[in-house]
């Protein structure tokens, strides 16, 4: 275990020092890693699918957009593979899916989508969307949706701020598109919504 930590150690140091954002040199060091996984499990008796589900090597390589996000993954699969057990662990879900819970709210007057939110948590962007759907029944965007209309509501609601105010405070670019998204959602605009 040892000498697999010292060898991904020596595959980050490089790739973190000279090509820290190369796609090329990522994807590179992803298919590495992914074949030195492989010989592993294999080793283990194991298949690697059964730890981190389904790979398609194109699509899960060009996910990753810097060496951080990469060496998480890795050692994450890594951990799975040491203990002969399948990356799916429900403690650590909850635990997953409240930081990016506590990261939408925190963020909301911001850009916060799944790609902000795989970066923000160092995972893989299709793998949290999975995740997360798996845990609480709905795609992230639903949720993220549902937290900036609540918010908006609030402050209808409980403030006096203008539309293009609670625009910014809700993470939207423009009134206009924040106006359609309230009224889709709540069947009504923000300013009939507040004067009810």
């Amino acid at each position: 275990m040892d000498k697999i930590n010292e060898k991904l150690a020596a595959i980050f140091s490089e790739l973190e020092r000279v090509h820290p954002d190369s796609q090329a040199h990522i994807r590179e060091a992803y298919l590495h890693l992914l074949s030195c996984f492989t010989y592993l499990a294999h080793k283990k008796g194991i298949v690697l699918e059964d730890i981190i589900g389904t790979v398609s090597s194109h699509s899960e390589s060009q996910a990753f957009h810097s060496a951080k996000q990469l060496k998480a993954w890795s050692g994450i699969i890594l951990e799975a593979l040491m203990n002969d057990a399948p990356v799916k662990n429900d403690e650590n879900h909850r635990q997953l899916i409240h930081k990016i819970h506590s990261y939408v709210r925190q963020n909301l007057g911001n850009d916060v989508n799944l790609q902000t939110i795989s970066e923000a948590v160092y995972l893989h962007a299709v793998y949290l969307s999975k995740i997360y759907k798996e845990m609480t029944g709905m795609n992230l965007s639903e949720y993220i949706l549902r937290v900036r209309m609540e918010e908006a509501k609030n402050l209808l609601e409980n403030t006096s701020c203008k539309i293009y105010e609670i625009t910014e405070k809700v993470g939207y670019q423009s009134p206009q598109h924040f106006i359609r998204r309230f009224k889709q959602y709540y069947g009504v605009t923000p300013e009939i919504y507040r004067k009810r």
